[in-house]
Parts: C-alpha cells; sequence; structure tokens
C-alpha cells in the first residue's frame, strides 16, 4: 500500500496573502488534483555543475486554464524552488518562498480568489542535487581503458520522473512543445530530442548549448545527455539524419545498432505511410540505465551492455540488440507520434511496439543480406514467446490488460508481462485473424487520425473496426475488449468422446491449490480456436458458450489446438487425446511446426504444475523430446523441469534426475560437436546437463575453465558454472579470487555461476559484495541476489529481509527492477516456512505500487510447494515413471 504522509504546507505570502505557495504529499488525503490546463510550451534553461553535482533551472510554462480553479497545481519532485512568477495577460503576480524538501511532491499556486479561465504564463526558478540513481536526472560514470573515470549526465522520466527534473505537468495526455538550453562545462557534448540550434563559449569558459524546440510530446519523452561519446552517422532514403553514439575507443560496436537504427525509420515510415516527423534519430547508450532501452523522441536510449556489438557477440544478442532498437523505433509512432490518454492505456504504446518490433524484423529477415533468418529471430526472441505472460497470468492476483493506475509506484508496476507481452500476444493473435493487410491498415488508419495527440483503447478498435474483422459474426471490438479488460485467460479442456466427436470446455486458469473456476470465477471469453488433426485442414472455430462438442464427418485420430501457438489460451488434454498426438510426435514430429511443439510442451508441464494431469501421462508424453532438435521447445521443456528437480528430496532427485538424462541424451550428443547452426542449442544443453549430473559429456567445457584460469582473457558462464559444480571448493575460492579484478560485464557472469556454491562463506560474502563493492553497474546489482534465490532460496529471502532498505533506496523508483528483485525472490521459495515467513515480512514493509507483483509471485510459489509436497513424492514413489 502507499504510506500516507503527513502534509505539510509552508506559504509566504505577498502583499497581505494575495499569492501563496504550497507543497503537498502526492498521497495525502487533502492533495489537490491536478489543474484543468492545457500546456503549449516549456522553455527549459538548465545549468548542470558536476562540482558539486546540482542543476540550476529556470522552467517558462505557457498555458491555458480551461476552467476556473481556486489554484494552479503542477508536479515537482525533490525540487527546491527559489521563485515563482505568474503572469496573466498584462497582469503580474508573483512570490518567493521557502519550504522543506520532500520526496512525492506536487507544487500548488493560490492567491486570494480564484483563477479565472485564462492564458497564464509562468516562470520557476529551482535547484535539484544530482545523484547516482536511475530515474529523473541523473549521474553515472564508466572507466575507459586508460582507467580514467569520466561522468556522464543522464536521464530518464518514464513514467513520472520528468518533474525531478522540471516542474510540469507530468501526465502523458498534457502534451507540450519544449525549447531547451544548457549550460555545461566545455569538455562535454550534450545531446537531446532536437537537433543542436546553437552552441555558444560564454564568459566563464563554460558552454551554452540550445535545441531546436520538439514537437508537441509528453513530458516523459523529453530527453537530454551529457558525455564525451563520439557517434556514426548515416541517413534514410529521405534524409532523416541517424545516428549511433560510442565511446570514444569502441566506433566499431555501435555499428550494427547503426544499421538497424536506420532501417527501423525506413521500414516503419513505409508499413505505416506515415513519414517520421523530426529532422533526426540518434540512439545513445548509457552506462546505468534502468531499463532496456528508451523511445525518447528523437532520442532513444539504451543500456551499453544491450547495445555493443562485435565479431565475438553471440548471435542471440545481437537479435537482442536488434528486436530492443526495432521496439524503441515503432515508439517513434505509437507512443511518441501518437500518445496514449492516460497511463491506464500503456499497453497501447507498448504491445502494438512490441508487434511492430516483430513485424519488421520478419521482414527484414527475408533478406540474407541482413545476416538472420526467421529461425534465428524466433530462437533468440525465445523470451516474448506466450509462455511468459501466461505464467504471470495465472494466478488470481493478476490485473486486466487495461487496468486503472492511480499513479507514483503503481503507474511503474504496470510495467510488467502483462502490459508488454500479453499485449503483444492478443495483437499477433488480432493481425492473424483480421489478416495482415488489414490489421496493418487499422495501425495506418490509426496514426493518421490521432497523430500528435493522444489516444485511447476506444479510438483504436474504432479505427481497426473500419479496417476489417475477426468473422462475419466477431467484430475486432467484440473479440477485443474482453481480452483486455478481463484478467487472466482461458484454460481449454479437450475430452474425447468417441473417434469423431470430442468435447471442448473452457474456464479461468487459475495455477492455484484447491482453485475451482464455479466456485471463484465464471468469466467466459470470446475463444477463437485454431485446430488441426491427422485427417483434415487447419480451420477455426468460435467458442463463446462454457463448453460445445465437436462432431467430425471423419476420424481425426488426434486434436491439436493453438495452431502455431497464435492464441492466448491453454489446452489440457485427457490422456487419451495426449496418448494420440505424443504416438504423432513419436511417428513425425514434423507434421507440427516448432510453435505447435513449444505449445504441448508448455501445455502439459503446466497441467503438472497445477495439478490437472497425472504425471505418469505428462513424463511419458515428455518422452518423445529425445528426437526434438528446437531450440525454442528444449528452453521451454528443461527451465520448467530444472525448476521442479531443485523441489525434490534427495531420493526423489535421484529418479528423476535419472529420467531427465534419459531424455537428453541424444540431443546431448548431436551438439556436443559446436557448430554456428547449434549455437544456442548447444550453450542450453551444457548448462543443463551440469543441472541433471552429465558432465562426463562435458569435457569441453571443463578444458574452457582452466584455460580461462591459466591463461585468461574470456570465459563462457556454462564453464565457471561447471568449476563451481564440479571442481570442489578450491576451485570456487580461485573464481572468487577473480571476481574483483575482472570488470563487468565479465564479472556478472562470474557472479551468477558463483550463485551455484555449496560454501555458505562464499555465498554470503558474494550477496555483501554486490551491495558494498561496486562490481558491476547499478542496474545490474540485484541480478546477483537472483542468481542465488535459484540455488539458495532461503538465504537469498533472508539477506533481502535483511538488507530491504538498502534495495528499496536503489531500487523503490525504477519500474522494473525493484519489481524484478521483490518477484523473483518470492518467486524462487519452495519452502512452506519461507513462504510464510516471506508473506509475514511484506505484511509489514511498504511495497507501494508494488505489492501485486509480490502477491503473483507468492501465490505462483505457494502453489509448487503445495504441489511438491502433496503430489511429487507420491508419484514417485509409485516407481512408474521411470524406465
Amino acid at each position: 500500500m502507499l504510506t500516507t504522509y503527513t502534509t505539510e504546507c509552508l506559504l509566504k505570502a505577498w502583499c497581505g496573502g494575495v499569492l501563496t505557495l504550497c507543497l503537498f504529499s502526492l498521497s495525502g488525503a487533502d492533495t489537490p488534483p491536478l489543474s484543468p490546463v492545457q500546456p503549449h510550451n516549456y522553455t527549459l534553461k538548465l545549468t548542470i555543475y558536476l562540482q558539486p553535482p546540482v542543476l540550476v533551472g529556470y522552467t517558462d510554462v505557457r498555458f491555458d486554464l480551461l476552467e476556473p480553479s481556486p489554484n494552479i497545481v503542477l508536479h515537482a519532485q525533490r525540487l527546491d524552488i527559489k521563485q515563482v512568477q505568474l503572469y496573466s495577460g498584462r497582469r503580474r503576480d508573483s512570490c518567493r518562498v521557502t519550504f522543506k524538501q520532500q520526496d512525492d511532491d506536487i507544487l500548488v499556486i493560490e492567491k486570494s480568489s480564484s483563477f479565472d479561465r485564462d492564458a497564464y504564463f509562468l516562470r520557476i526558478q529551482y535547484t535539484t542535487v544530482l545523484k547516482k540513481e536511475l530515474e529523473g536526472i541523473y549521474l553515472t560514470s564508466y572507466r575507459d581503458k586508460a582507467g580514467s573515470t569520466h561522468q556522464i549526465v543522464a536521464t530518464h522520466f518514464e513514467p513520472t520522473h520528468a518533474r525531478k527534473a522540471f516542474p510540469c505537468f507530468d501526465e502523458p495526455n498534457l502534451k507540450a512543445t519544449f525549447t531547451l538550453s544548457i549550460d555545461h562545462e566545455a569538455v562535454y557534448r550534450a545531446i537531446s530530442n532536437m537537433p543542436v540550434k546553437s552552441r555558444v563559449t560564454t564568459t566563464t569558459g563554460r558552454v551554452q548549448t540550445s535545441f531546436m524546440t520538439t514537437r508537441r510530446m509528453s513530458t516523459y519523452l523529453v530527453a537530454f545527455t551529457l558525455n564525451n561519446w563520439e557517434f556514426l552517422e548515416a541517413q534514410t532514403r529521405r534524409g532523416v539524419r541517424v545516428r549511433a553514439y560510442h565511446r570514444p575507443e569502441l566506433p566499431g560496436q555501435a555499428q550494427q545498432g547503426l544499421h538497424i537504427l536506420k532501417q527501423g525509420v525506413e521500414f516503419f515510415e513505409g508499413y505505416l505511410l506515415q513519414v517520421y516527423p523530426l529532422p533526426k534519430l540518434d540512439i545513445v547508450p548509457l552506462p546505468d540505465f534502468g531499463i532496456g532501452a528508451m523511445e525518447n523522441w528523437g532520442m532513444i536510449t539504451i543500456r551499453e551492455n544491450m547495445f555493443y556489438t562485435d565479431n565475438t557477440t553471440r548471435l542471440k544478442d545481437v537479435m537482442l540488440m536488434r528486436a530492443i532498437v526495432m521496439h524503441e523505433v515503432a515508439h517513434m509512432w505509437f507512443g511518441d507520434l501518437v500518445s496514449i490518454e492516460s497511463w491506464n492505456d500503456l499497453w497501447i504504446k507498448e504491445g502494438m511496439s512490441q508487434v511492430l518490433m516483430f513485424v519488421g524484423l520478419e521482414i527484414l529477415s527475408e533478406n540474407k543480406e541482413n545476416g538472420f533468418t526467421r529461425k534465428d529471430l524466433q530462437d533468440a526472441l525465445y523470451m516474448f514467446e506466450p509462455q511468459v505472460p501466461l505464467r504471470m497470468d495465472s494466478t488470481r492476483q493478476t490485473h486486466a490488460v487495461k487496468f486503472n493506475v492511480s499513479g507514483g509506484a503503481e503507474v511503474a508496476s504496470a510495467f510488467d508481462a502483462i502490459s508488454y507481452d500479453k499485449s503483444l500476444t492478443l495483437l499477433r493473435a488480432l493481425r492473424n485473424l483480421m489478416g495482415d493487410d488489414a490489421f496493418q491498415s487499422g495501425l495506418s488508419r490509426f496514426i493518421r487520425s490521432y497523430k500528435l495527440g493522444t489516444a485511447s483503447l476506444e479510438q483504436l478498435l474504432l479505427q481497426l473496426n473500419e479496417a476489417g474483422t475477426i468473422s462475419s459474426r466477431l467484430s475486432v471490438s467484440d473479440y477485443m475488449v474482453p481480452w483486455l479488460t478481463k484478467p487472466g485467460y482461458p484454460l481449454i479442456d479437450v475430452e474425447f468422446i468417441s473417434p469423431r466427436r470430442y468435447r471442448i470446455r473452457q474456464s479461468r486458469y487459475v495455477e492455484e491449490p484447491g482453485y475451482n473456476y464455479k466456485t471463484f470465477d465464471t468469466t467466459l471469453w470470446p475463444v477463437v480456436i485454431t485446430l488441426t488433426t491427422k485427417r483434415g485442414k487447419p480451420h477455426k472455430i468460435l467458442l463463446r458458450k462454457r463448453s460445445r462438442v465437436l462432431a467430425f464427418s471423419f476420424d481425426p485420430v488426434y486434436v491439436k489446438l493453438n495452431v502455431n501457438n497464435t492464441l492466448y489460451f491453454r489446452t489440457n488434454y485427457d490422456p487419451p487425446s495426449l496418448r494420440a498426438l505424443q504416438s504423432q510426435l513419436e511417428e513425425d514430429m514434423t507434421v507440427f511446426t516448432e510453435q505447435d511443439r513449444l505449445n504441448m510442451v508448455s501445455d502439459v508441464l503446466s497441467m503438472i504444475r497445477s495439478n490437472k494431469i497425472d504425471i505418469r501421462y505428462s513424463l511419458d508424453f515428455l518422452r518423445y523430446l529425445q528426437l526434438e532438435d528446437s531450440f525454442i521447445v528444449w528452453m521451454e521443456a528443461l527451465s520448467k523441469l530444472a525448476q521442479l528437480k531443485k523441489c525434490l528430496t534427495d531420493t526423489t532427485s535421484v529418479l528423476f534426475i535419472r529420467y531427465m538424462q534419459s531424455i537428453m541424451e541424444t540431443t546431448l550428443q548431436k551438439v556436443s560437436n559446436k557448430t554456428d547452426a547449434d549455437e544456442m542449442l548447444g550453450q542450453l544443453f551444457r548448462k543443463y546437463a551440469m543441472e541433471f549430473g552429465m558432465k562426463e559429456k562435458l569435457f569441453n567445457v571443463k578444458e574452457e575453465y582452466l584455460e580461462w584460469r591459466n591463461n585468461g582473457g574470456k570465459v563462457s558462464y556454462e564453464a565457471v558454472l561447471y568449476a563451481i559444480l564440479y571442481m570442489g571448493h578450491g576451485e570456487q575460492y580461485k573464481v572468487w579470487q577473480k571476481l574483483s579484478a575482472t570488470s563487468f560485464p565479465q564479472n556478472l557472469q562470474l557472479a551468477k555461476a558463483l550463485a551455484a556454491s555449496t560454501n555458505t562463506s562464499i555465498i554470503i560474502s558474494l550477496l555483501r559484495g554486490s551491495l558494498e563493492d561496486n562490481w558491476v553497474p547499478l542496474q545490474n546489482i540485484y541480478e546477483i541476489l537472483l542468481a542465488v534465490s535459484r540455488y539458495h532460496p532461503s538465504t537469498a529471502l533472508s539477506f533481502l529481509m535483511e538488507n530491504y532498505s538498502r534495495y528499496l533506496e536503489l531500487y523503490g523508483d525504477s519500474q522494473f527492477n525493484f519489481s524484478n528483485l521483490i518477484g523473483g525472490v518470492v518467486g524462487n521459495i519452495k519452502d512452506s516456512d519461507d513462504y510464510n515467513k516471506s508473506k509475514a515480512f511484506f505484511r509489514n514493509v511498504n511495497l507501494g505500487g508494488y505489492s501485486l507483483s509480490f502477491t503473483r509471485s507468492r501465490l505462483l510459489a505457494r502453489s509448487i510447494s503445495h504441489w511438491l509436497a502433496r503430489s511429487i513424492p507420491h508419484w514417485l514413489a509409485r516407481g512408474v515413471i521411470f524406465h
């Protein structure tokens, strides 16, 4: 819940109390609402000092007050306001105030009478201290090859952090133009949303860089940075200047990023039939950056280690970089040119940018000159498959794609797999159901209709409805509104009745013990089900009721739902239906696409966790994996089965490991001789072969570790993990000693491997060092705790509770990192005592808007521990699944 602070108001009267300035807590009961305004322009004059690190700012705001109001309310967080002047027509009201600095504040301007509906000009002078953090305006640094440290000033304002750099009406629908100038030290280059208008040396030897005025945009899209980066430059076919900035010593490592940036602008201009409206687009990598990347209009910012590539970079990392850049370029239209009306519709800009990212990369993959195939794209971007949101969305405490958020941390908590990846899956399904031409036409109409303005769900659906339909009986709105506004998703039960008759039934899928939809939830969705059989063509059916019977004119042999894994539901096949699918897989699995096989394996594993299937049938079904060669299928299978293995007792674990070795052995032999084609699958198997005790198959990994230990250079995570797991405490100490002498990102991989150590002193030292010794960038510190939680969940939970205030200080305002930290540690809990301990602890601390993330993870952990305690020992004791 949100902490309610005592509201403090420090007033100073001017001329007998004509105008007053107040500071209020956002969460206080007496907080006035934001003023009914339409801002037109912000003129920002910023002077940035680094010794000491301070920003001195002047903000001029021209705005219209749309109706009479007792006050004028702006956002201003952690800003020390020095002076306020207000102009209305030819009248001038001003005041000087002093007040106490406090977090989560708004600025309230009052006078003895109400403000009339009128045009106003507001001038505010203020200062703020620059800190090393991840939100607002902040400091970061990097060390060059010579060992010199260089400071950088950076910004990240999404969703509600522009108010930390300048007073503003900080809501996405209150768009305005921005005119920025920065006074800074001459050794720095200033970069912002628009091209530089002038760069003038002042009498003090500093430089004032002024930028062209922006187009109308939201406050959270304003961005600027001071650095000493150099750049690579190109032009699009239409003449837009694109630049990829980089550290001076790394020019070649920005080349691929520049290439995909240029391709992205050219592709989306053609696909959306709307030109990119700015004269330039830059991408600027930053050493410390809380999220992957940010779509600031005209100046994308990106986490440094996700951007640089060279000829040693793994294919999956190059593909991830391409995906991130394409996602951010798509935002130049969805989110920037057309903005969301409120944060309740976050999914529009994020889901659309996700689906357009895939559309763009799929089409680019058709050109061999781009150096990647559609399979490369599919394998490398596995994390965007439906399996990710399906897992998060399977508790009663999930939220709908479109849901109400009030502000602050609640807005930040909305940036999760539901808003990004569930919306992606729903929009990909919509594209498949409408057809690409109709879908493309709807998006183009939407952009043209609302450019430079804002739009909501209703306006998006209006344009999609005009462009096409799902079927003659189902409009786009009728289909999408229930999926977007209802939490969760359906489970489709498939029941074999006779060779030509099957019954399908829908109910909400919840992965919790004791859940019964008849008691808790009777939600129905309009489910368009695609299905395929052995003897018929793929076709679609619509399920709007609870159930229906499928009657075939022939014996279908098997029925497979969700063709190509494009729809958002899970399927539970009864034993006869599952056996029929297994027989086909063993006879010829290639009749199913990789996506179909991924879908079946994921659903079977999910049914194990939710106790909806006898483990004898499910693990027998998974024996077909001995024939499987798909990375994405094995990734899903091994990651989920490894979770189960970590929860077993010593006795049952031995039996389970024996089973896993039997299904992995054939594929492990195939990938033991690494080739380019096997790179990702080979890496995956090297990792999980260690998890399941197959070290004798991994002599190459041991040799790689010894080469690194003795001669230095680069080493893979898998090679270090091998040493940690199999070469004793002596080698663990050697890795520990190398950790402090290794730079990022290599040291992060060493730390994650060390998390598997059985030496308690190493684990505790690792956790303490991550907080105290600055091994890795700020945004990566929490990853070490998460790595420990995978092997030592009790230790990680205890450390989190003991150091909660420190993690809160580091990540409390970071929408991704803090949510991932809490959800990850709690989600790895397997012991009922730890479950109860976490529940008691987090009941008494301030989780703010992250309580939903905690609750979801806690319920998933509870379902796993409940199932393991009651089911696994019983099934394994019967000894019928291992043969």
